[in-house]
């Protein structure tokens, strides 16, 4: 995560107007107030900022703007947002397994973000397989996986421990990796694993 934030510091010294995906870095790291000031795009991860920051009012508001404006995924699943706002659990459950299913090629780090909300109001079963089909398409943030508080209803499962596991071993490849490629002088975090 140190790199991704590095990275993104180093973009703004090239281009100071570049929008990065640093928002989903502050988002997983639960830091909402610098999630919402990263970017002007605002997707999932914004209106479910605000609702972590009990902003609910803006929350709603924002869903509304994404509604009124979007033409993709986006919008419906900032729905589910604010089904589980309103607690219609079931609606929210249901739009982002639906959400999850869209467009021709899944995209691992939103079958992880389904996997995650999943967990975090309780729908373990399901919440593995979306973490599991996330890790197998190509997503594994191990430092997320291990603590994200997010993920603790499934830290017991055997199946959820596996793919932990399996997170790890990829991400100590991948930083080796990059360690290797100069990744760590470059982005001036020397010593720091990505």
């Amino acid at each position: 995560m140190t790199a991704s934030l590095a990275a993104h510091h180093r973009a703004r010294q090239i281009d100071p107007s570049i929008d990065t995906g640093v928002m989903h870095t502050y988002w997983l790291l639960h830091r909402y107030e610098e999630a919402l000031a990263a970017s002007d795009v605002k997707g999932y991860v914004a209106p479910a900022s605000l609702v972590e920051l009990g902003r609910l009012d803006e929350a709603r508001a924002m869903i509304a703007a994404l509604e009124a404006r979007s033409g993709n995924r986006v919008a419906e699943l900032a729905n589910a947002v604010r089904a589980f706002m309103d607690g219609r659990h079931a609606d929210g459950v249901r739009a982002l397994v639906a959400q999850s299913q869209t467009g021709g090629v899944p995209d691992p780090e939103m079958l992880f973000y389904v996997g995650r909300h999943l967990a975090h109001v309780g729908e373990v079963d399901d919440a593995i397989v979306f973490v599991q089909r996330a890790f197998e398409g190509g997503f594994f943030c191990y430092p997320v996986f291990a603590d994200d508080p997010w993920l603790n209803p499934m830290r017991a499962r055997a199946a959820f421990q596996s793919v932990l596991a399996a997170a790890r071993e990829r991400w100590q490849r991948a930083s080796a990796l990059f360690i290797a490629a100069g990744g760590p002088d470059l982005l001036d975090v020397t010593g720091a694993l990505p």
